[in-house]
């Protein structure tokens, strides 16, 4: 199977991501429902606003509209890998842009190992502050091939 252009492993990759902001958005929606219910049967609290619930909606809130700032940037790069051209400018600067997000998420992870601490609140934090260096790096090498790129243009 090829990996760019029509009918290729990118277009797959752009329909889940269109499935994941969908998904992303309903949970979001029902996100105070999802904690109730979480808080309810894992923790037995039953206070509708209690201060778990509280920290959870401040914490989850901005990482979910970060991951679908993620996944919506991820659509709009795969989108030039289907058109066969990724050494763009957009590129680059959605690259930047997922970094930002994940420098976000990693922000309010490390607020929430202080609040609600747990090993996946530590594992996520350490993850996404990963992500976000390697989101730059990616960014960095993109700019040098799209000079490159603008370059060899420039010449023939």
């Amino acid at each position: 199977m090829k990996h760019v252009g029509k009918k290729s492993v990118s277009f797959a990759m752009e329909i889940i991501l269109v499935l994941l902001m969908v998904v992303n958005a309903a949970v979001l929606i029902f996100l105070p429902k999802v904690i109730t219910f979480y808080l309810e049967h894992d923790y037995n609290i039953l206070d509708v606003f209690s201060t778990e619930k509280t920290i959870l909606l401040a914490i989850l809130y901005p990482c979910g509209l970060s991951a679908l700032i993620v996944e919506f940037s991820l659509f709009k790069i795969f989108r030039t890998l289907v058109d066969g051209d990724p050494f763009v400018q957009s590129n680059v600067r959605y690259l930047n842009v997922m970094g930002t997000a994940m420098i976000v998420v990693t922000a309010f992870l490390i607020a929430k190992i202080f609040l609600l601490n747990s090993i996946m609140t530590m594992l996520g934090g350490l993850a996404s502050g990963l992500l976000a260096v390697f989101c730059f790096v990616l960014a960095d090498v993109f700019q040098q091939a799209v000079y490159y790129k603008q370059d060899n243009e420039l010449t023939i």
